[in-house]
């Protein structure tokens, strides 16, 4: 489904304004602005979903999120919510993630995505099953008679990697994880899971890898770049080296992790 007729046309206007001033080379420390914000986009389980009220002031609403295997982001609504009736007559908004753990929240990373929320229809099984992966008891909310789900199309992308760092500017395309011909490792995702799930030692050893705590962690994702992982509401990613496609490259990916 699309926005509604009277939603605002599309423009070639940048959807973010450009602030007016950049700052000097050198100015910060610089980071792998794409990385941190894939990786903040990977592990967010929850985020704040910013729409346009009809009366023209914005709305926050915290929801719980998911990613599909490209990297787009979505989310769960029930049609009665304030923020699905908002993204159903104008669908710009914009979803704020940010790892916040203990601390100075504005010393940590922050990231904004800016587009127009789309809701889906047709055969949404592999978006449940992402989705449940993740949030387990959204089976409760998913058998709502109203429950829907909703993708954001990004068009804007807005990273604060905090003080003294210098996050370069990002588009959209550099959140994409490019799925062409990995058809197979799509199809097998929820085999290749339960194989994982299945092995201990594997998860523990990825888990070392990817600098996470040890725990009981288990896999949730899978995509051609990583591991989506999680222990309770902790969640990490694994990335691999190099890009897989389809299961013989993934086992040998993590053979070598």
């Amino acid at each position: 489904m699309t926005a509604a007729s009277d939603s605002p046309s599309v423009t070639t206007a940048p959807v973010i304004t450009p602030r007016g001033m950049e700052l000097p080379a050198g100015a910060g420390q610089p980071v792998d602005a794409r990385g941190l914000a894939c990786d903040l986009l990977r592990r967010a389980r929850a985020g704040v979903l910013s729409t346009l009220d009809p009366g023209g002031y914005p709305l926050g609403s915290v929801t719980n999120i998911a990613t599909m295997p490209d990297g787009t982001p979505f989310f769960f609504a029930a049609l009665l919510a304030v923020h699905a009736r908002n993204v159903l007559k104008d669908p710009r908004a914009c979803l704020t993630l940010a790892d916040l753990g203990t601390g100075d929240a504005l010393v940590r990373p922050r990231l904004g995505l800016v587009g127009r929320v789309e809701m889906l229809e047709g055969d949404l099984d592999s978006w449940r099953q992402r989705y449940l992966r993740r949030h387990p008891k959204g089976k409760l909310y998913l058998a709502l008679p109203d429950a829907r789900l909703f993708r954001l199309r990004i068009e804007g992308v807005h990273l604060g990697a905090g003080p003294g760092r210098n996050a370069a500017q990002l588009a959209p395309a550099d959140l994409v994880t490019d799925i062409n011909g990995a058809e197979e490792l799509m199809t097998r995702e929820d085999d290749l899971i339960a194989e994982f799930n299945a092995a201990p030692d594997l998860l523990e050893r990825l888990a070392l890898a990817g600098g996470l705590a040890v725990g009981r962690w288990k896999v949730v994702g899978i995509d051609p770049e990583g591991l989506d992982l999680m222990d309770g509401d902790a969640t990490g990613r694994f990335t691999f080296k190099a890009r897989v496609t389809d299961a013989a490259s993934l086992h040998a990916a993590l053979a070598a992790a």
